[in-house]
């Protein structure tokens, strides 16, 4: 099992099935990168105000209404978990390139920011 952490996150649709589109922006000696994963399994929600000592991956992450930090702990069927940020919504501009020439010509749709918002929401209650 792996987990991500992506710095922006969008959610695509296919058919019935969900997916994490996660972009991740590069540093002075890495590039811009992205993953999909393998479609959503179960989503839980994080809302511990920790900072993790090495990586600080919580400090800057908000809720829409900037009153609660968390993230979306979003389960894939490969066994990775994506740590979606509740305020990271969207993708670097060179994923979201990558993004559109991926699904140019497929069925697969980008939901806006609300639907996913709506959606995470509810699959984090089924749980």
């Amino acid at each position: 099992m792996s987990d991500y952490y992506p710095d922006r996150w969008i959610l695509l649709k296919t058919g019935d099935e969900f997916k994490i589109f996660g972009s991740w922006c590069g540093g002075y000696t890495t590039g811009d990168s992205w993953r999909m994963n393998s479609g959503i399994k179960s989503v839980s929600v994080d809302i511990q105000n920790r900072i993790d000592a090495e990586q600080d991956i919580w400090s800057d992450y908000f809720s829409p209404d900037d009153t609660l930090r968390g993230v979306y702990k979003v389960y894939g069927y490969s066994g990775s978990v994506y740590h979606c940020p509740f305020a990271s919504y969207g993708a670097n501009i060179y994923a979201y390139g990558e993004l559109l020439s991926l699904i140019d010509g497929t069925d697969t749709l980008q939901l806006s920011e609300s639907e996913a918002l709506r959606y995470m929401k509810a699959m984090s209650y089924n749980n």
